[in-house]
């Protein structure tokens, strides 16, 4: 694993590259393409909890991608592969690490509930400016390569860019507004878990 940071708007922002092992990387990814090979087990953005804009006759959606939560699919997360991995973030390799660079990260360490969430993103989607209703919250981003796809990078507060790797994780306060770019992928590529995946985790207190 190697660590790097950065700050925007006086507010963390950690990059933890290689994440995951190998082995745990190829678990989780049969898992992902297991599980979007039925286009009907992921949802579209109305069902997922997404962002929108509200005003006084229209609800307009911030983004254009699938997802599916695992939470809701998995009443034994011991099952998953990917609920099961992702309990690595929590370790105390990985948190002390944050935290030593910023006591923000504290919520991170302490916090008694998360939620999971998987995203897909092909030609032509995206997530417009946004923030999350969790505390902070954890991106790691797979995809097959070599890559067969530009964008997807995530921006911070219309300053801060960090590109989409595969196996990448970023850690953020959830308050932070961040956007996903728009992704532009070829026509033959379409279909065949060619394009971004994203494991979204949320973390918070239930007090």
């Amino acid at each position: 694993m190697i660590f790097s940071y950065h700050e925007v708007k006086k507010q963390p922002v950690a990059v933890i590259d290689s994440i995951y092992s190998q082995s745990e990387v190829d678990q989780m990814w049969g898992e992902l393409c297991f599980l979007n090979n039925d286009p009907n087990k992921f949802y579209d953005p109305r069902e997922t909890g997404s962002a929108y804009i509200e005003d006084d006759e229209n609800k307009t959606l911030l983004k254009k991608n699938k997802a599916l939560s695992l939470d809701w699919t998995f009443r034994d997360r011991s099952i998953s592969s990917i609920l099961t991995h992702n309990r690595k973030l929590f370790a105390p390799e990985i948190t002390d690490d944050l935290i030593a660079n910023n006591i923000l990260f504290r919520y991170w360490k302490y916090a008694d509930s998360d939620g999971t969430l998987v995203s897909y993103y092909e030609n032509s989607d995206y997530y417009l400016p946004h923030h999350d209703t969790a505390t902070m919250t954890a991106l790691t981003w797979f995809f097959n390569e070599p890559k067969k796809f530009d964008g997807g990078d995530i921006i911070f507060e219309d300053n801060l860019k960090i590109s989409c790797k595969n196996n990448r994780c970023v850690i953020f306060p959830s308050i932070l507004m961040h956007e996903v770019e728009q992704i532009v992928m070829n026509s033959n590529d379409l279909n065949k878990n060619l394009g971004r995946y994203t494991i979204s985790q949320f973390i918070s207190f239930k007090i």
